[in-house]
């Protein structure tokens, strides 16, 4: 390097960390969720839009003015869902979007005014009787609204989150598509049927290891809506699924002792780590 360069050099660097300054601003105003006003776009501030679907993740870039949706996780048991919600709900309130958590009363695995996830993360929610009851319990300038194990919920909840989705919310729901006996669950189909984004969880099958679609009990009576966990139900594939008769077979009490065991002591290992 010349004498006379290595003098200009100070001033190079400045006017080029100058300019990549000015570009970060561009950038972050047009990515900014908290920005009133019309949208500045990509274009307009040097940042290319990704090719694909906007991200269910990202904040709305405009929200005075942009539409609401709907995003619905379904699957078998044991495949994920509450996880995540409760992850979509974690990056929400990283963006400081208001958020408000509703659950079926019918769900009495847990505190009524939580959601807990089986890897023990929880979030508080209200819990509710009805479609109606949600629609009162709505506060206002909620951002996302979260529903879990709607599959729980009347039929009403189908016209209550489009109604939210109009409004420009952003409605994430998470429940069973299907029944112990592989029927359509509740509101579900119609709500994945009305939906914009719908993403279908897979549980792992106890008997073989493929993925698992089904919810398959093995105790307990024969209505549809039973309340239950690993001591009455497991994740099966559709080569390993049996239809439930109302008797257990001893193969059947061994796994799920055992399972309910792994179980408690996942969550001893989990309280440990916590404290």
């Amino acid at each position: 390097m010349k004498l006379d360069e290595a003098r200009n050099l100070p001033s190079i660097l400045a006017v080029g960390f100058a300019r990549l300054d000015l570009f970060h601003s561009r950038c972050a105003l047009a990515h900014d969720p908290f920005e009133s006003g019309s949208n500045r776009g990509f274009l307009a501030s040097g940042c290319l839009p990704h090719p694909e679907a906007p991200s269910l993740d990202m904040p709305r870039t405009n929200p005075d003015n942009a539409a609401g949706h709907i995003e619905v996780i379904t699957g078998g048991m044991f495949s994920g869902k509450s996880e995540e919600l409760v992850r979509r709900l974690r990056r929400a309130l990283i963006a400081r979007q208001r958020i408000q958590v509703f659950k079926p009363v019918a769900d009495t695995r847990s505190a009524p005014e939580h959601i807990v996830t089986r890897d023990n993360r929880e979030l508080e929610a209200h819990a509710v009787r009805s479609a109606a009851e949600l629609r009162e319990r709505l506060e206002l300038g909620v951002e996302v609204v979260a529903i879990d194990e709607a599959q729980f919920f009347d039929a009403g909840l189908v016209e209550l989150v489009n109604e939210l989705a109009d409004l420009g919310m952003r409605v994430i729901i998470a429940g069973l598509d299907q029944d112990y006996l592989r029927r359509p669950f509740g509101p579900m189909p119609a709500l994945m049927a009305t939906a914009e984004y719908v993403d279908k969880m897979h549980a792992v099958c106890v008997r073989c290891g493929a993925p698992a679609a089904y919810s398959n009990r093995t105790a307990g009576g024969d209505e549809q809506l039973q309340v239950g966990d690993v001591e009455s139900y497991e994740a099966r594939c559709r080569r390993c699924f049996e239809t439930f008769s109302g008797e257990r077979s001893e193969d059947s009490v061994r796994a799920a002792a055992g399972r309910v065991e792994a179980s408690t002591d996942s969550e001893r290992v989990a309280a440990e780590h916590k404290n």
